[in-house]
This record gives structure tokens, sequence and C-alpha cells, in this order.
């Protein structure tokens, strides 16, 4: 959507509200699978190094009565949901296939992020290399969380005011389990980034490679 540029001649503020207005209408006319990566989501059915156990805690979740009421799509019963969640996965195909706008499932867009996008450690680890994992609370990580902690102090602390070298492991590893859970995207990029930084233990081993082109997809640090 393009404006003419007699229309800034009016003033700065004018025109800021005109480009806004235009941004909005643009991102409402949008299909589902533009309006996802415009703002950061990456849908699971893009990664399939994980998207089959992904898929399954999906439908885990979408069955489970006491967690899924903001997940249930009207017309696919939590009943008729298999374990692998073949039938999740078709219905968000069927939603990101490029031909569905965003105008016309607006009120379900909120599920369609949860049921059909990459939460942030699974974001992370479809990028894992062999012998990447995230940190938890076992004994024999207590160091690496320690060697994180002083690596990063300053920005830890900024997120976990009360955050220490002596309790590092405890106050880390109960922020990475609540960051988790959000969905990777532009919002939460820079969550995202300190859940990269913070939670997870890269092997040292693993061979270097160069950037890797993965389309409009956001970095892990975006």
């Amino acid at each position: 959507m393009s404006f003419p540029i007699k229309a800034c001649a009016l003033g700065a503020v004018g025109c800021i509200a005109s480009a806004a207005i235009g941004l909005s209408q643009a991102r409402s006319s949008s299909s589902v699978s533009e309006k996802l990566a415009l703002e950061g989501y990456v849908l699971i059915s893009s990664k399939e190094k994980i998207a089959t156990e992904v898929w399954k805690k999906r439908a885990t979740l979408y069955k489970d009565t006491k967690k899924n009421g903001e997940l249930l799509l009207k017309d696919l019963d939590y009943t008729k949901v298999s374990s692998e969640g073949n039938e999740i996965k078709q219905k968000c195909e069927s939603f990101t296939n490029g031909k569905v706008f965003f105008n016309s499932v607006k009120d379900i867009y909120e599920k369609i992020i949860k049921l059909c996008t990459l939460k942030i450690n699974e974001y992370h680890e479809s990028h894992f290399s062999d012998g990447d994992k995230f940190l938890t609370t076992d004994p024999q990580n207590s160091s690496d969380w320690t060697e994180i902690f002083e690596k990063n102090q300053e920005q830890i602390k900024k997120e976990i005011k009360d955050a220490t070298k002596e309790n590092a492991k405890n106050k880390l590893s109960e922020y990475c389990s609540q960051k988790y859970e959000l969905y990777h995207s532009n919002e939460n990029k820079n969550t995202s980034y300190n859940v990269l930084a913070w939670c997870i233990k890269k092997n040292k081993l693993a061979p270097v490679s160069g950037p890797k082109q993965e389309g409009s997809e956001q970095s892990p640090s975006n």
C-alpha cells in the first residue's frame, strides 16, 4: 500500500498517522502466513528436524481438558485428535497455505499462533547441533550455570534482580523454564536471545559452519 508524497506535505503528524493507518490496513488484509512471518513467528511445519515431536506435544495439550480451553477450535473436536497430532497439523496447513486471510480468522488468530508456531525452546532446539542441550538443575550442570552467570552477569541482573553467583543455577533455571513457554517472535526476540545465551550448553567440539540462509525466518538472536 502506497501513499501520495503530497500527503506528507500536510505535516509530520499527519504523515505519520497516515502511514500507521496504512500499515494497519496492510496487516489486516494480509494472509495468515504473511502476518505470522511479519510478526516473526516460525511455523512448526518449517522445521522437519523436530516437527514430528512438536505435533505430538500440541496433540497432548489439545487433548488435555484442564489446559486446552484457549486452544480448542470449533471444527476440531479434541476427542478426534490422534496422539501424533496429524489433525492439528492439517488444520495449521489449511490456515497457513497463503489462501486464508487474517480478517477471516482474527477471532482465532491467537489459537493459530499457539497451535501452529514454535515456542522459544522448540525454535532453538531446531537449530541444535550434535551435543547441544538445554541445561537442567542436575548437579552436574552447576558449573555450567555459574560460568554462564559470570559471563553474562550484567545482562542477567537486569532481568533477574536477585541473581548471584551462588544462586545462579536456581534463578536461571527458573527463568529458562518460564521463557521456554513463550513463542518465538519479534515481540519476544530479546527473551529468545537470552534463552540462547543463558539456558543452552553448546557442544564446543561441534564443527563450525558459516551462517545458514533460512529465507525470511528470524535468526536466533532476533
